[in-house]
């Protein structure tokens, strides 16, 4: 079939289109009121096809699935660049779960998306491609390895989000501009095809690593794609109590200006067994090409010491600011047992001592 409309509320366990098709026009439901999904989700077979399927509405339809159960999108194992694009508004209080090598996305003019859990990227690209200010993502994504979040216009996520890309996980931010709360994880923000000015602004905090030490790369590929931090935004810095391992952020293709600051903290967290000493380390590196050549950020000034732990760290860490780098340097103070066995041994000595003169 080319064009179906659903019969008013409309439900099925799993959707599945086969297209069958190389050319013309793919599959077009649309969606009369609402379209209840069970317990299965949408699926796009493994066709060889470059058709999209769609599934449409007029403002006001919705589509969602049947006691909160979260809707999967599985888009077929092949190389075709078409999948799924789903235009008609997604709501309940539902997680969303994309997976399957090939593309899917959310379009649509004023159709938002309302669901409140969080969608999961777990394998392919999700296309975020409503119109630029209408919400495509209202609640948090997480991005896992195999899993590309890809702007396809500007302003597609709500302003509270967090977006947590894990290692091996991408979030393409292209020539499109957008804000939210919070970014943390090790995987990469990536302007790759940029070919307007462009704007990426965190309000809440940078979390790289996001729960355990690790990496978060900036690649900023194209012109003048700027990451900015919000006024009185955050980061969350974790190290390792030796000083040997630290979450940092690399800029990659880094061009003088593409690195917002605006009187921005950092917060500071040891992790594991400490091992009394000073450190330095660079939590921000800045490339010319992806990870090989330092250059010079021309960054002066912009950050502070936020919050850190007295029984961690001797004094006030401090910041200085190297031109290819933005380097970190602080005082780890033993752990409480040592402490105890300074004492002891101090005690000891004194006995010792008091022994020898009774005698």
């Amino acid at each position: 079939f080319t064009v179906t409309n659903l019969p008013s509320g409309a439900a099925a366990n799993t959707l599945a289109f086969y297209r069958g098709t190389s050319s013309g026009t793919g599959a077009i439901i649309n969606v009369t009121d609402s379209l209840i999904i069970g317990s299965g989700g949408i699926v796009t077979a493994n066709d060889g096809s470059i058709i999209t399927a769609t599934i449409d509405g007029t403002n006001g339809t919705y589509l969602t699935t049947s006691n909160n159960a979260p809707l999967y999108l599985a888009t077929g194992a092949n190389s075709a660049t078409g999948a799924l694009e789903i235009k008609t508004s997604i709501t309940g209080n539902i997680d969303v779960i994309k997976a399957g090598p090939n593309g899917a996305k959310f379009g649509g003019t004023n159709q938002a998306n309302t669901f409140t859990g969080t969608l999961y990227v777990n394998g392919g690209s999700m296309l975020l491609g409503k119109s630029s200010g209408v919400n495509a993502l209202a609640g948090n994504a997480v991005v896992r390895s195999g899993g590309i979040l890809d702007l396809d216009q500007s302003h597609q996520i709500a302003d509270t989000a967090t977006v947590t890309i894990e290692n091996g996980g991408f979030f393409k931010t292209d020539s499109y501009s957008e804000t939210i709360s919070n970014l943390a994880g090790g995987g990469m923000l990536l302007s790759e095809t940029a070919s307007s000015a462009n704007t990426f602004t965190v309000k809440g905090y940078v979390a790289p690593g996001d729960g355990g030490i690790g990496t978060m790369i900036n690649n900023r590929v194209g012109t003048s794609s700027v990451f900015k931090m919000d006024t009185n935004a955050v980061f969350n810095i974790e190290l390792a109590g030796n000083g040997a391992t630290f979450d940092r952020m690399d800029f990659y293709n880094f061009t003088v200006g593409e690195f917002s600051l605006t009187n921005n903290a950092i917060n500071l967290a040891l992790l594991g067994t400490k091992t009394p000493g000073t450190y330095t380390n660079s939590i921000f590196r800045f490339y010319s090409d992806n990870g090989t050549t330092f250059t010079n950020s021309t960054i002066s000034s912009g950050l502070a010491i936020g919050t850190w732990s007295t029984n961690d760290f001797a004094s006030t860490p401090t910041i200085s600011y190297n031109g290819t780098s933005i380097d970190l340097t602080y005082e780890v103070v033993p752990e409480p047992s040592t402490y105890a066995l300074l004492g002891l041994s101090g005690l000891a000595l004194a006995a010792y001592r008091l022994r020898r003169r009774n005698r």
